[in-house]
């Protein structure tokens, strides 16, 4: 029940989204202390290392504190020090499906904080993917994709794929590099570069922007996607997971 082996999500993260809804169910309450790693290993059927890994990133980013001898406990939410939004926006679901759209892809010269993003020379150029995500009709988020142009084999490239496809997906398909890792950033500052106007309202002063970058086995940068959402949207990732 607890595990679905149909999905792909990485065991550790099943952890991860075990506790975390079970602390926005109010199941598990600040100062609460959650199940022991042996005993997450033993539910999940997994290691005490996968469960560990699990536990310690939750401690990481403030979710959970680990006390030597006592146990593992649920922190306040507001005791988080990286965002004013902890719960119930955490969400670590790599494969959630909602609806892109394409707005446009283009090759446009890096902008500076691209080139020194991926350390690209002057007058390097990226492919510039711009979509947006919706859900039930409703405009969810705005994606700006960038990808090294030497990377991208444009001439195989469809619309129907840039619209339906995850960037490391798209990247497997359509390039020679293999995609290993996700890292996600919160708090992405608003560059000139990302032009989404009145998109979103009256709720612009609102909007939530984060940072997905796709890296290889060396934790090269591959891929870096910019996300703008309203700031009620009920998601906000921002865990570090491999996609392996």
């Amino acid at each position: 029940m607890l595990i679905n082996d149909e999905d792909y999500t990485p065991n550790y993260i099943k952890i991860q989204n075990y506790i975390l809804e079970k602390i926005q169910n109010g199941e598990f309450e600040t100062g609460n202390k959650i199940p022991s790693e042996q005993e997450l290993s033993q539910m999940f059927s997994v290691s005490r290392v996968t469960a560990n890994r699990a536990i310690n990133e939750l401690s990481i980013i403030g979710v959970v504190s680990r006390i030597k001898g006592k146990g593992t406990f649920v922190c306040e939410p507001n005791s988080h020090t990286a965002s004013k939004v902890l719960f119930p926006n955490i969400q670590i679901k790599p494969f959630l499906k909602k609806e892109h759209h394409l707005i446009r892809s283009v090759v446009v010269e890096a902008y500076p904080e691209l080139q020194e993003r991926f350390q690209l020379k002057e007058k390097a150029q990226v492919f510039e993917i711009v979509r947006s995500v919706d859900h039930q009709g409703k405009l969810m988020a705005l994606d700006y994709s960038y990808v090294p142009y030497n990377l991208v084999h444009p001439a195989a490239i469809t619309t129907e794929e840039i619209s339906n496809t995850y960037i490391h997906e798209f990247l497997r398909s359509n390039t020679n590099c293999t995609p290993c890792f996700v890292e996600v950033y919160i708090n992405t500052p608003r560059y000139s570069f990302l032009d989404f106007g009145d998109a979103f309202g009256a709720e612009a002063e609102q909007l939530l922007l984060w940072t997905t970058d796709v890296l290889d086995k060396n934790k090269k940068l591959l891929a870096t996607t910019i996300t703008i959402s309203p700031g009620e949207t009920k998601e906000q990732p921002f865990i570090k997971f491999s996609i392996e």
